[in-house]
């Protein structure tokens, strides 16, 4: 919990940079409010009621808030001593939706199939994961070494389709559930069974692609359909020296760049399994990331 709203004068922003928080209205997580402020109490009602609000106030303010239940009040001046242990309780104390992150490619050949068995493996050993091949190709449970329902059976099931037929369906490898043989999809049954995953919307949407020109003329177009979205763009075959020419190329920066270690992958084809060497030390460190998203 690191992006706050701050409703309030000097005194409270310059507590809230003590402790380490950055103020961001659009992508606040936590709202501070000096409630004798009028102003500031206007702001913060503009806020969404979902997060969570300390204030600042005392004497009749004070009283009022916590008869009307509020969990954090504070007294002035606003203090970082004590805002401070109020952060650490509410962070460790939220709960996280589930986090979905879709993984697609312009064209074949991109590495797309390896990073999602690769990142979900790894994301499987720290929190529950499920990965969802809606590619229709059954490469996924392949790569992993795993028999998982075609999607013409699970949507043979039509409307009864439920959590357990979802669990009947998958297959599990380390500790993470694949779903999604042959057979493509379509958009109804795939959302479906996001649903059932009890998972939200697409938090963020990670676009593969190699670095040749027909890669990359092929991925600009894609990005340019999901301009609206958050959108990562993942390279593969790619070292950080090439980085500068990669922005040029696809007009923006790469937002993680994956090395050629063709022996890691034929180890791992073989072996059906996670890969191991530079690619897997890199798949490691992406895996990190996104677990510090989703983990409390």
């Amino acid at each position: 919990m690191k992006r706050v709203a701050v409703c309030g004068g000097e005194p409270l922003r310059a507590a809230a940079r003590a402790v380490g928080l950055e103020e961001d209205d659009e992508h606040a997580e936590l709202v501070l409010v000096e409630a004798a402020d009028e102003a500031a109490v206007a702001r913060a009602r503009a806020l969404s009621p979902a997060l969570p609000r300390v204030f600042v106030a005392d004497g009749p303010f004070a009283a009022l808030l916590e008869a009307a239940g509020a969990a954090y009040v504070v007294s002035p001046p606003p203090r970082p001593s004590v805002l401070g242990p109020i952060i650490h309780t509410l962070e460790r104390g939220r709960t996280r939706a589930p986090a979905t992150i879709v993984v697609c490619a312009a064209g074949g050949a991109s590495g797309r199939t390896s990073l999602v068995g690769n990142l979900a493996i790894r994301v499987a050993r720290r929190t529950p994961a499920i990965a969802i091949d809606a590619t229709g190709s059954g490469a996924l449970a392949w790569r992993l070494g795993v028999t998982v329902t075609p999607w013409t059976e699970i949507a043979a099931v039509g409307a009864d389709l439920s959590d357990g037929h979802l669990r009947l369906a998958a297959a599990e490898r380390h500790g993470l559930l694949v779903v999604g043989g042959v057979g493509a999809p379509d958009e109804d049954l795939v959302c479906r069974v996001v649903d059932l995953a009890r998972s939200q919307t697409a938090a963020r949407i990670v676009v593969c692609s190699n670095p040749d020109p027909a890669s990359v003329s092929a991925t600009r177009a894609l990005l340019e359909q999901v301009a609206d979205l958050e959108t990562q763009l993942l390279v593969s075959q790619a070292e950080e020296r090439d980085a500068r020419a990669l922005t040029a190329s696809f007009g923006r920066a790469p937002t993680y760049l994956l090395p050629r270690d063709e022996s890691a992958c034929r180890a791992a084809v073989a072996r059906r399994g996670p890969i191991s060497g530079r690619l897997g030390r890199a798949y490691d460190a992406i895996a990190e990331i996104l677990l510090a998203e989703v983990v409390p």
